[in-house]
């Protein structure tokens, strides 16, 4: 596998980056004359890359760790970055919507309403 190349965009990639609050991208030299740093310096690097920006994320919205922690304690339902109140049922929603594609799902198949087909002579 090549490792120059960027890996694909999978749906779930896809996802993950557009709610991501802080990317940090790495690339790593390839050639005959490069030796694998040992894994201190390679820590030191993404530190040093990530750092930076998340100190501008956090000067940009001083609320971060708070609405964070309060995503944290009310158990990581799913709802970042728009919190729904610590009361509100997902599951309830869930299967609301499930229910929904289900009967949506079966009305397709139903032939349309209409008037009877007249029954065939034999």
């Amino acid at each position: 596998m090549d490792k120059r190349t960027p890996k694909p965009a999978t749906p779930a990639r896809v996802l993950y980056s557009r709610a991501a609050d802080i990317t940090l991208s790495l690339s790593k030299p390839v050639g005959f004359g490069y030796v694998d740093p040992p894994l201190g310096e390679k820590a030191k690097k993404v530190v040093d890359g990530l750092l930076p920006m998340l100190r501008r994320h956090l000067e940009a919205h001083p609320d971060f760790p708070a609405r964070k922690a309060t995503y944290v304690d009310n158990g990581c339902r799913g709802d970042w970055p728009n919190l729904a109140p610590p009361d509100k049922d997902f599951t309830t929603d869930w299967l609301r919507d499930k229910r929904t594609k289900v009967e949506a799902a079966a009305a397709a198949k139903r032939p349309a309403a209409g008037p009877a087909p007249p029954p065939q002579q034999q």
